[in-house]
C-alpha cells in the first residue's frame, strides 16, 4: 500500500485515536475551541460575595475550586496525549511527504522514537517505558504491534499482536498497569501479561465509550447507559469479566488522579468520582469563567492539574487565586439544541479582555427535552419576567418575539457604533424585516438554482408563468427542477410568499388573493419528478442542466467562487434565477447560520452588540480555497478579502475531490457577478414552521382534487389568520 493511501487510511481513524469510545473528538461532532479567564483575568458567574475589581478580601464560595484556562504548547499534529507524573508524551502524525509518519515525543521537542512505514495510534506510560501501538497495511493485511521504547528511545521489546491475539481491526488504545497491558480494539478488549502472552480476552459492550486507569491501578470501562449516563464496569482479568461498579451522569469518564478514582468532565463542568461513584465538583465551567466545549482528551496530572486537548490546541487548568480575578457580567444565550458556530466564537470572546461572558443554555438540555418542550419551557420563563440576553434561533422562528417586542432593533446598535456600520454587512437588506433588524449571524450561504444562461440571460428571478409555460411546453425528461415534488414546490414558494403575507407586529395576514391562489394551482400543475422519492436521481445538477434534462438545478453557494465553479462544471455560462416567484424577482435566499438577537428586556445590551461585534469578525482571512461548510462570512470587509484571495489562488477544492487548478480561475468578472447576484437576495430562510405546516395540511385536499385552490386559500387564511393573531 502507498504512503498515500496508509495515510488516508490514518486520517480516517483519527477520531479513534486515543479514544475508547465515539465521542472523544467532542460531543456530538462539536468542533468548539476551548477558552477561560487565563490567570489573573476576570472570572464569569463568580460568588456574590466577590467584589468587581478583584477586592482582595474577597472569598472563593464556589461548588467547585476557583480554575484557570491557559493554552500550552504543544507539538504540532498531535493525534493523543498520554502522561507519566508530570511529564506529558504526545503521539504526533505527519502527512508531508519525506517525512517520517508517526513519532512519540516527551514533552513538546524531545523526540523518543519515529515511525517509517507504519503509524502509531496509541502509547501508555509505564515505569519501564513507554508502550506504543504501531500498525501498518501492505499486502499481507493490517499488521498491530507493540512495541516498548526506552525513556532514551531504545525499543526494548517487541509484541506481535497478530501472532499473540489477531481480531483484524486497529487497536483503539492501550493502558499499562503492574505487569499487564490492556488492548482495546474496536469490540474487545484484549489482556496480555509484559511478555506478550494472551491473559484473557473480553468482549465489550455494545454502548462502550472509553477504557481509562483508575487512580487505584484498576482498569475501568464506561458504556453509554440507557438513560443516557455512563455505567462503569472494573476490568477483571482473572474471571475473564467486567463487573459493574456504579453509575455516573452523563458525561466523558477520564482517568483518575491522586484524589480520585476517575474524572468525569459532564457538560457543566469536572468532577472527581470516588470509589463508590459519588462525584465532587472540581471545577464548575460557568464559575470560573471557561468554555469547555469540544473536549477531545483530558489527561490528570499532579497538584491538582489537567491537561486539555482541543480541536484547536492545548490547554493547561490550573488552580488559581481567586483574589486576584476580575469579575466578569455573565450573558446568556438562550438556545435549543447546540449551536456549535456560536460556540466557537462564544469560546474565544470568553478568552478575550472584555468585561463580560457569555453563557450559551441549551434549552433541550442535551437533548433530554424534546424541541417542542424546550420551547415552550423558554417562552414560560420570558413570560413569567426572567428573560436571556440573547437568543439564537438556530432552531426557533424569531417572528412570534419580534411581534411581541422582545428582540432589540440592532440598527441602533449599528447608528451609535463608530467602528461598525450597516453598510459592513453583506446581506443588511435581507436582514430587514418588521421595520427592523432584528438577528444577525456570523455565516451565511446562498441556496439557489441555476439555468442556462442562453435561456435566462442574466437576470436572477423567474416567474411562475414562465416555469408552467416551459414545462408545458418542452417537459424535458428529468422535469423542472431537481427532484421535485408538488409538496417541496409549493413549501419553496411559501417559504418565500410568507415574509410579504404576514405583518406579525399587527398580527394579520393575507393568503385569500389572486397571486397566493395562483401559487396554490401553480403547485397543483407541477408534474412531480420522480413520483416515487426512491427513484430520486441525486449527484451535480449542472451537468443535467447543459444536456436539458433539467431546467433549473439546485446548488450550494458556501464560497465567492461557487458560482464560477458552477460553470467551470457545466462547461457553459449559467444564469442564477433562484425559485420562480409570482412577479419574477430574486428567487434566491441566504441561510444564516445560527443567527442571534439581543432581547430588548436585557439590562446588558450594551455587552451583548460587544460580543455580536467580536463574533461577526470572528473569521479566519487566511487564503480560502476550499469551501466551507459553514460558509462566508457576513462581516462585508472580511467576505472581500475572501474574495481577493481567490482571485489570487491556484487551486481550489469543493464537495468532492477535483482538480481544477489548470482550467478554473476565479476572475473580476466572476467577482462582479457574484457580488450582483448578493445584492439581488432579499429573503433570509427562516421560516415559521407552524405556518408551513398549515400550508401542507390544507393543500393536501388540493392535491387530490377534492378542493379547489381558492377554496384552500380561503382556510389557510383562516388558520393562520388565527395563528398569527396569537403570537402578538
Amino acid at each position: 500500500m502507498s504512503k498515500t493511501r496508509i495515510i488516508s487510511l490514518c486520517l480516517a481513524v483519527l477520531c479513534l485515536l486515543s479514544a475508547c469510545g465515539s465521542r472523544e473528538d467532542g460531543k456530538n461532532g462539536s468542533t468548539s475551541v476551548p477558552t477561560g479567564n487565563p490567570a489573573g483575568t476576570p472570572a464569569a458567574n463568580a460568588p456574590s460575595n466577590a467584589s468587581a475589581d478583584g477586592d482582595s478580601a474577597a472569598v472563593w464560595d464556589g461548588l467547585g475550586g476557583f480554575y484557570a484556562l491557559e493554552a500550552a504548547e504543544m507539538p504540532e499534529n498531535v493525534t493523543t496525549v498520554t502522561s507519566y507524573g508530570s511529564e506529558l508524551y504526545y503521539v504526533t502524525l505527519s502527512v508531508a511527504e519525506g517525512s517520517e509518519p508517526s513519532a512519540l515525543l516527551r514533552g513538546a521537542s524531545d523526540t523518543l522514537y519515529t515511525t517509517q512505514r507504519s503509524y502509531i495510534n496509541s502509547a501508555a506510560v509505564c515505569e519501564d517505558g513507554t508502550w506504543i501501538a504501531e500498525f501498518s497495511s501492505g499486502g499481507g493485511g493490517l499488521k498491530n504491534l507493540l512495541r516498548l521504547i526506552s525513556d532514551e528511545g531504545e525499543v526494548l521489546k517487541d509484541i506481535d499482536l497478530n501472532a499473540v491475539y489477531n481480531n483484524n481491526s486497529l487497536v483503539r488504545s492501550v493502558l499499562c498497569s503492574g505487569e499487564n497491558l490492556f488492548v482495546i480494539f474496536e469490540h474487545e478488549l484484549a489482556v496480555l501479561d509484559g511478555n506478550g502472552s494472551l491473559i484473557c480476552a473480553i468482549s465489550l459492550p455494545a454502548a462502550f465509550t472509553r477504557a481509562a486507569l483508575g487512580n487505584d491501578g484498576e482498569v475501568y470501562i464506561s458504556e453509554t447507559a440507557t438513560n443516557g449516563g455512563n455505567d462503569v464496569s472494573r476490568v477483571d482479568a482473572a474471571s475473564a469479566s467486567l463487573i459493574p461498579i456504579f453509575s455516573v451522569e452523563k458525561g466523558d469518564v477520564y482517568a483518575g488522579n491522586e484524589s480520585f478514582l476517575l474524572i468525569l468532565e459532564a457538560v457543566g463542568g469536572l468532577y472527581g468520582i470516588v470509589a463508590d461513584g459519588s462525584a465532587s465538583p472540581i471545577a464548575i465551567w460557568d464559575e470560573c469563567g471557561i468554555s469547555a466545549v469540544g473536549l477531545r482528551k483530558l489527561v490528570p496530572l499532579p497538584d491538582n492539574k489537567f491537561f486539555m486537548l482541543f480541536e484547536d490546541g492545548a490547554y493547561m487548568l490550573t488552580p488559581d487565586e481567586f483574589s486576584s480575578a476580575k469579575v466578569k457580567t455573565k450573558l446568556v444565550i438562550a438556545s435549543v439544541d447546540i449551536p456549535y458556530g456560536i460556540q466557537q466564537s462564544a469560546a474565544r470572546f470568553n478568552y478575550s479582555d472584555s468585561d463580560y461572558y457569555v453563557n450559551i443554555v441549551d434549552y433541550t438540555e442535551g437533548g433530554v427535552l424534546t424541541q417542542a418542550e424546550a420551547l415552550m419551557k423558554l417562552n414560560t420563563e420570558m413570560l413569567s419576567g426572567k428573560f436571556p440576553d440573547m437568543i439564537c434561533f438556530m432552531s426557533i422562528s424569531p417572528h412570534t418575539y419580534i411581534a411581541r417586542g422582545y428582540l432589540a432593533d440592532l440598527r441602533e446598535y449599528f447608528d451609535s457604533d463608530d467602528d461598525m456600520s450597516v453598510d459592513d454587512i453583506a446581506i443588511a437588506n435581507a436582514l430587514d424585516a418588521e421595520g427592523g433588524m432584528y438577528y444577525i449571524g456570523k455565516e451565511f450561504v446562498i441556496e439557489t438554482t441555476i439555468g442556462l444562461h442562453s435561456r435566462f440571460g442574466d437576470r436572477h428571478g423567474w416567474t411562475l408563468d414562465e416555469y408552467l409555460e416551459i414545462e408545458r411546453t418542452e417537459a424535458p425528461k428529468e422535469g423542472m427542477l431537481y427532484n421535485i415534488t408538488r409538496e417541496s414546490f409549493l413549501r419553496r414558494m411559501s417559504e418565500n410568499y410568507i415574509g410579504t403575507a404576514i405583518d406579525w407586529i399587527n398580527g394579520t395576514c393575507d393568503f385569500d388573493n389572486q397571486e397566493f391562489i395562483e401559487i396554490l394551482e401553480a403547485s397543483s400543475r407541477v408534474r412531480e419528478n420522480p413520483e416515487d422519492i426512491d427513484n430520486m436521481v441525486f449527484g451535480l445538477t449542472e451537468p443535467r442542466v447543459v444536456n436539458g434534462s433539467l431546467i433549473g438545478g439546485s446548488i450550494w453557494v458556501n464560497t465567492v467562487w461557487a458560482l464560477a465553479f458552477s460553470e467551470d462544471i457545466a462547461g457553459s455560462r449559467l444564469s442564477f434565477i433562484g425559485r420562480p416567484t409570482v412577479d419574477g424577482s430574486c428567487g434566491s435566499n441566504f441561510i444564516l447560520h445560527d443567527p442571534v438577537g439581543i432581547v430588548s428586556q436585557s439590562p446588558n445590551g450594551n455587552g451583548c452588540w460587544e460580543f455580536i461585534k467580536f463574533m461577526l469578525t470572528d473569521v479566519d482571512t487566511s487564503a480560502d480555497n476550499g469551501a466551507s461548510a459553514r460558509g462566508m462570512p457576513v462581516y462585508l470587509p472580511m467576505l472581500k478579502l475572501k474574495s481577493e484571495s481567490a482571485k489570487t489562488a491556484d487551486s481550489f477544492s469543493y464537495i468532492y475531490p477535483r482538480e481544477v487548478a489548470d482550467v478554473f480561475e476565479f476572475s473580476d468578472e466572476d467577482e462582479e457577478r457574484f457580488f450582483a447576484l448578493l445584492a439581488e437576495v432579499r429573503t433570509i430562510g427562516i421560516s415559521d414552521e407552524t405556518v408551513l405546516k398549515i400550508i401542507e395540511e390544507e393543500s393536501a385536499a388540493m392535491f387530490t382534487g377534492q378542493r379547489t385552490a381558492a377554496d384552500t386559500a380561503r382556510i389557510i387564511q383562516s388558520r393562520v389568520g388565527i395563528y398569527v393573531a396569537e403570537q402578538s
